[in-house]
């Protein structure tokens, strides 16, 4: 059983843990404060097995911080389907309101072609405007991946937009 002076113990290489794995102060702190709540919840499960009290209480950690994201993951997913396109018409706009109805009309159409993983990178780099790391965060990818995705997605949007499709 962990005692609350042992837990206060590996809190600084918690924080150091969590901030290796967030890279935001922010996060680091939610996780912890997280993490912390489920150690000492289950902290009648330890066993004191020669001071590996951090590498126990890092294994949970490193559990809550996948489990949060593939939270974060899913609802960027969930938002993606849900959003609604009309905000397109303030970065593509056209002189004549009909044709800018249209406009964004083929352009909905051509995204919707693209495979989800491309449509959801395009989402949140053109739509949010999230840069390619803050996008590779949301996500849960490498920021090599958001830039292939990105590319290949306007890529296709563009021979889509050309009817070259």
């Amino acid at each position: 059983m962990i005692t609350e002076a042992q837990l206060v113990s590996v809190l600084p290489n918690l924080n150091r843990y969590a901030h290796r794995l967030t890279r935001s102060a922010e996060d680091q702190k939610d996780l912890v404060q997280r993490a912390v709540t489920r150690i000492w919840s289950r902290r009648n499960q330890y066993q004191d097995e020669g001071g590996k009290l951090f590498s126990w209480c890092s294994t949970i950690m490193h559990h809550e911080y996948v489990n949060w994201r593939r939270l974060k993951a899913t609802e960027v997913q969930e938002a993606c389907v849900s959003i609604d396109y009309d905000g397109w018409s303030e970065l593509f706009p056209a002189p004549d309101r009909a044709d800018s109805r249209a406009v964004m009309r083929d352009l909905n159409r051509a995204l919707a072609q693209l495979p989800k993983e491309q449509q959801q990178v395009i989402k949140l780099v053109v739509l949010d405007g999230l840069n390619y790391f803050q996008a590779a965060d949301v996500v849960g990818i490498p920021v090599g991946t958001v830039r292939s995705r990105l590319a290949r997605g306007r890529e296709a949007l563009r021979r889509i937009w050309d009817g070259e499709n």
